[in-house]
This record gives structure tokens, C-alpha cells and sequence, in this order.
């Protein structure tokens, strides 16, 4: 089977945003077979703070920098041990200060999903189903990890994040964003699985 289908030995289709129970965590990065695109292709939109945050000219939101567990002016600090947590792990990581603010908390769908790059610049767009870089005809082209990498440096390939966004018709789930391939999709929070975090707050 073709690595680009799969996107999770768990069976959490993030392509089709159908939700499962699984119990495994998403597997290691293997190989990207994706277009090449230059990293600083969409740098100008991103200002670094110099303070561990980056602004999104934009969206107007400020991230951190960092996925949380990872560290450092590069973000090259962590692995995927230490940045990897349960839902019911994710609301001590927003009470914490940073760079002097104290508002951080878990970006909505709609909000991470702004941070998806794909091979034309443009994010995956969920309202018209168009729920990868693939697109619906899978010709789409990208580079893992979808995101800009020197905005956000040392994104694993495999980059399952969470959002604070639950599905309506699914209650107790989550949804996420999959940065190998720009991909959308679900758990339940009663799962064991682990994903990453990465903080947002509103730009003052």
C-alpha cells in the first residue's frame, strides 16, 4: 500500500475525517515522495518575535514557536517522547506563562488548519471537503511537513496535532490536523493515544 494512504496504522482516516477508536500511536516518519517547494515560500507572512512566538500576519494569531515538549532557538530540543500528550493532558499545557503572556490555549480546527502548506501555498479547505494537500483528484503536490518549516522549525513529518475543535455528530471526539500530508480527521479523547500541541493566542 502506498505510504500516502497510509496515514495511520490506527485507522484514523484523516483524509475522509472519519473517526475511529484505536489504541496505537501514528507510526514513525518513513519517506516524503511529495514535490519540493522552497521552505521561505511563505516566510513573509510569519514574523518572528525573537521571544520563543511567531505572528501570523494573516490570521493575526500569535503561535509558539515550538510544538510543546520541544525547545530551544530552533526548536531542535525534545523528541517525540517528550512532545507528544493525552487529551486530558492538554489543559495544563495552557495555563502555563510564556513570553509574558498567560492566554494561550488549543487552536480551533479552522485556526490550525490556516498553518497547512501545500505545494501551491494554499491550505487544505475542510468546507469543500478538500481535506488534504492531495485534493480530491490526489494530484495535489507537497512537502512534509506541510507546514512552513522555517516559521516553524522541527514539525515531525508525522505531526498529528490537536485542536480544540470537537465533531458535532460524534461527541467526546477531537479533531486534528496531520502535517505529513495536510490531512484532517479524529479521535476520541477517551484514547490513548498521544499527539502533539501547539499553542495559539489572539496577536494583541
Amino acid at each position: 500500500m502506498n505510504d500516502k494512504l497510509l496515514l495511520s496504522t490506527c485507522s484514523v482516516l484523516l483524509i475522509s475525517l472519519s473517526l475511529t477508536a484505536c489504541n496505537n500511536n501514528p507510526p514513525a516518519a518513513t519517506s516524503s515522495t511529495s514535490t519540493a517547494q522552497t521552505p521561505s515560500q511563505n516566510s513573509s507572512r510569519y514574523h518572528d518575535n525573537g521571544d520563543g512566538t511567531v505572528t501570523d500576519s494573516t490570521t493575526k494569531l500569535m503561535w509558539k514557536k515550538c510544538l510543546e515538549g520541544r525547545s530551544g532557538a530552533n526548536c531542535q530540543l525534545g523528541n517525540a517522547n517528550t512532545s507528544a500528550f493525552l487529551w486530558n493532558e492538554t489543559p495544563a499545557l495552557t495555563k502555563a506563562s510564556f513570553a509574558n503572556h498567560n492566554d494561550w490555549r488549543l487552536p480551533s480546527l479552522q485556526e490550525l488548519n490556516s498553518l497547512v502548506k501545500c505545494g501551491n501555498g494554499k491550505p487544505s479547505n475542510f468546507k469543500a471537503e478538500v481535506t488534504s494537500c492531495w485534493g480530491p483528484d490526489r494530484k495535489g503536490t507537497y512537502t512534509s511537513p506541510t507546514i512552513d518549516t522555517q516559521a516553524f522549525p522541527n514539525v515531525p513529518e508525522f505531526a498529528y496535532v490537536w485542536t480544540a475543535t470537537g465533531d458535532e455528530k460524534r461527541p467526546g471526539s477531537k479533531f486534528m490536523v496531520n502535517f505529513n500530508d495536510g490531512g484532517l480527521g479524529g479521535v476520541y479523547t477517551k484514547n490513548t493515544n498521544r499527539y502533539q500541541v501547539l499553542l495559539v493566542r489572539k496577536a494583541q
